[in-house]
């Protein structure tokens, strides 16, 4: 297996199926989600600010706040002379037989005088994510600093759902440990017989969509399901397995569900025909077109508050305070809402056979 196979940025979902690592490889190269061009540019705002310079034109009030609020927190370590430190850290990790694993940490620092190497990741997901069962930061501790003996991990969630921070220290022996473990999972990665381990994990997975084991899986279980054998009365241990195997079920066969979405949408944006399917936007909103300083005129000259830190109100919200809608329709643009796959309905079909 060649050395650009494996990525430190899975790590994660290698360790609950190590043959993802190969099929991602085979997966075709696709368009980055709303989700994923949202995380990247919210990753070049805070690069571009570590190092003085502009946020990129593109990045929103939010993203360069969040970005403040997380260099502020470095600050101590910034100001730390005896500390090694960097943005954006290209990291390496050597495996046998000459395979190397790369990946680039947010924020690397090393204190050579207590041999503490420190990982502090950013993340702009929603989702939490904890710094004690992250894989991806211990590694970049491991690959970054073999010599140091402690391991202190951070991640910095500003949006997530619950704790915007999580932290975690390794200490020597279970620093080692968990090493040991982390290079274990990159190493049957590297496998060419890999075994898939279809599960939950497969949501996530870039390789969902091709993957034979998951679809097996699906569909195998989808037949079991239709075959579970239905009972009048149910006794708490026939409810605890019938929850339990359909809970599995819905797992799986949701996790492959969305990949065919995914996939269905890719094809028909590409060209394709699938039929039965087409891409409808999901929604659409009103955006101002225009700057803070024409809202705030606005605001001053109808006696009305636009402005909620660090965001104006939207343009629905100003006509609710009462802004003339034909003020608000001269600096507004409705905007479409991404793409998504729409099963068709009977009448849909007929009236497009018809045209």
């Amino acid at each position: 297996m060649q050395s650009s196979v494996l990525k430190l940025s899975h790590i994660n979902l290698y360790a609950q199926c190590a043959g993802a690592a190969k099929m991602i490889t085979r997966t075709p190269k696709t368009d980055a989600t709303e989700a994923q061009q949202e995380g990247i540019l919210a990753h070049e705002t805070l690069v571009e600010l570590a190092h003085g310079r502009n946020a990129p034109n593109e990045a929103t009030d939010e993203m360069i706040a969040h970005a403040v609020t997380y260099l502020e927190s470095l600050t101590p370590l910034l100001e730390e002379d005896q500390v090694l430190k960097g943005f954006e850290v290209p990291v390496q990790l050597y495996l046998a037989h000459g395979h190397i694993v790369k990946g680039r940490a947010d924020f690397l620092a090393y204190d050579e005088k207590t041999k503490t190497v420190i990982v502090h990741d950013y993340k702009y997901g929603h989702t939490p994510i904890s710094a004690e069962y992250d894989l991806q930061t211990l590694i970049y501790a491991v690959a970054a600093y073999p010599m140091a003996k402690r391991a202190l991990l951070a991640i910095e969630q500003p949006r997530s759902f619950a704790e915007k921070r999580s932290t975690y220290v390794y200490e020597k022996d279970k620093f080692m440990q968990a090493q040991i473990y982390a290079r274990g999972v990159i190493f049957n990665a590297a496998q060419e017989d890999a075994e898939l381990t279809p599960g939950a994990h497969c949501a996530k997975c870039p390789a969902r969509a091709i993957c034979p084991s998951l679809n097996y899986n699906a569909l195998s279980l989808s037949e079991s399901a239709d075959k579970y054998p239905v009972t009048q009365e149910t006794t708490p241990a026939q409810l605890s397995r019938e929850l339990t195997f359909l809970s599995r079920v819905q797992t799986v066969v949701d996790a492959r569900v969305a990949a065919l979405r995914d996939e269905a949408a890719h094809q028909i944006a590409s060209g394709s025909r699938v039929p039965g399917y087409t891409l409808k936007s999901a929604s659409s909103r009103l955006e101002w077109m225009v700057d803070k300083a024409v809202l705030a005129a606005l605001a001053e000259q109808y006696g009305l508050q636009l402005m909620k830190p660090p965001e104006p109100v939207t343009p629905l919200q100003a006509v609710a305070k009462g802004l003339p809608e034909e003020v608000m329709q001269l600096h507004a643009v409705r905007k479409q809402g991404a793409l998504k796959l729409h099963e068709m309905t009977q009448r849909e079909i007929s009236k497009k056979l018809e045209a």
